[in-house]
């Protein structure tokens, strides 16, 4: 009879050792690599930019842009939207920050109605040296 009591003790053991391995896979495997590729954010940015644009999503929530021309109202209404409605509406996952720079590369700040604002977005994003999305200048 102890040789019956020996087997299943092992067996019990090699069942609790193979849940442990198999746990521990699968929690590697969830927890791998997540970070966007470069390509894939390229692809959002474009979705994003195609989303405020009128000439390629007539019916867009937000007309900011039409053809080469920025519609002014429309930016300061796209100003004051919270980033999680933002995020939703372009059904995003990752960080983003929508801005506006000149021709020299310099931020444009914009006025949502109540500040000046570098942009809308996840306050994470950097844009530029010392200048987050959202930041607010007097």
């Amino acid at each position: 009879m102890k040789r019956a009591q020996t087997l299943s003790l092992d067996l019990m053991i090699a069942a609790v050792i193979f849940v442990i391995i198999v746990v521990v896979f699968y929690a590697i495997m969830i927890s791998s690599d997540t970070t966007p590729t470069t390509a894939s954010l390229h692809e959002e940015a474009n979705a994003i930019y195609n989303s405020l644009n009128v000439e390629r999503n007539p019916s867009t929530p937000y007309p900011v842009i039409d053809g080469t021309e920025i519609d002014p109202a429309e930016l300061e209404r796209l100003y004051g939207i919270n980033p999680d409605v933002l995020r939703e509406t372009f059904n995003s996952n990752n960080n983003f920050c929508i801005f506006l720079a000149d021709e020299n590369k310099n931020i444009v700040f914009v006025y949502d109605g109540t500040n000046n604002k570098a942009g809308v977005g996840d306050d994470e994003v950097n844009i530029s040296q010392g200048i987050t999305c959202n930041m607010v200048i007097p």
